[in-house]
């Protein structure tokens, strides 16, 4: 009952799927005939596209965005995705237990320059975890306007205030999954935080091992990442309750939960906006996380192929919608 039926598949090759004349709207799909490539290598996919035989791809690297975006912009595409690209702390941890510890660690870090220097894709940076979507707008809080010096004495400060020193040093290792942009952000931000005198390793583990840790607790601070699974708010605030099943953190505020429990139930629109904003000013105060930027969807594309989404913060791109045109 879809646009499209199966027509070929080929396990870890390709998908192929035809134009279903049974379609409740089929008047309205243009493309006959698709092909869905799984492929892993992102540089293969590059490849491919610049041979012609891909006509949208998944992802495109930071460096050859670049290039495009300059070279020739028709052909790069992207919109704003529902999810933050962020860090967690493991709040079960004694090192991580003081707020000022995290609230310190949290506003060393300059968004600004991780965002522009090494993602590159138009990402905006995150001083709070839920991005901008109809209805809500994300948090704005005043960090946000300080710059880079003054974020770094304040959180120098609070260091001092939570009892670490030159002579007594917070020590901290960073788990990350293996990916050069995973790496060279959290080689930056431990650079950050040596600033201030911290002590850090950085844990490199392979995709399973790093989730083994993070289901396991097995860290002090890993790289993370959160994507709601529907627009509004609660899709992502949801996952930092208290014995939440996405809950890395350890993270437990009745308050918090009660909140989101008012706001599940609130029909008026302005006051469910502002009871989720409490909940939001509540969890970036409680510092459990650090969000750093806010997820974009990058992608190469054929410039003769329209009907691309405007608003697509899910993601989601149909091929029943696009079409071949001319430029």
């Amino acid at each position: 009952n879809g646009a499209y039926r199966l027509a070929n598949r080929v396990t870890n090759e390709r998908l192929e799927a035809e134009r279903n004349s049974n379609y409740w709207n089929d008047r309205h799909t243009r493309i006959q005939r698709v092909t869905y490539l799984p492929i892993a290598s992102q540089h293969a996919e590059r490849l491919r596209y610049e041979a012609g035989e891909i006509q949208l791809t998944n992802r495109v690297s930071p460096d050859y965005y670049q290039k495009m975006k300059q070279s020739d912009p028709l052909r790069v595409w992207g919109a704003p995705l529902l999810g933050t690209y962020l860090y967690t702390f493991n709040m079960r941890r004694p090192e991580l237990q003081d707020v000022r510890v995290r609230q310190a660690l949290s506003i060393a870090i300059d968004r600004y320059q991780l965002a522009k220097s090494v993602i590159g894709q138009e990402e905006l940076a995150a001083w709070s975890l839920v991005p901008d979507m109809p209805g809500y707008a994300h948090l704005s809080l005043p960090v946000a306007l300080e710059d880079q010096m003054t974020r770094q004495a304040r959180a120098a400060a609070l260091l001092t205030a939570a009892g670490y020193s030159s002579a007594h040093p917070l020590r901290l290792s960073i788990t990350y999954n293996t990916a050069d942009t995973h790496k060279k952000i959290a080689t930056l931000i431990a650079g950050m935080w040596r600033q201030l005198g911290v002590e850090v390793t950085l844990n490199n583990l392979e995709w399973n091992n790093y989730q083994v840790a993070k289901d396991s607790g097995d860290f002090l601070v890993a790289r993370s990442f959160l994507f709601g699974d529907y627009v509004e708010p609660s899709a992502m605030l949801n996952s930092f309750r208290c014995q939440d099943l996405r809950n890395e953190s350890g993270y437990c505020n009745p308050d918090f939960d009660l909140l989101l429990e008012q706001a599940a139930s609130t029909l008026d629109e302005k006051s469910r906006v502002a009871l989720y904003q409490h909940a939001e000013q509540l969890l970036m105060e409680e510092a459990p996380i650090i969000p750093v930027y806010h997820y974009n969807q990058m992608r190469l594309v054929d410039p003769t192929l329209h009907g691309l989404p405007s608003q697509n913060l899910k993601g989601t791109i149909a091929t029943k919608d696009l079409y071949f045109g001319p430029l």
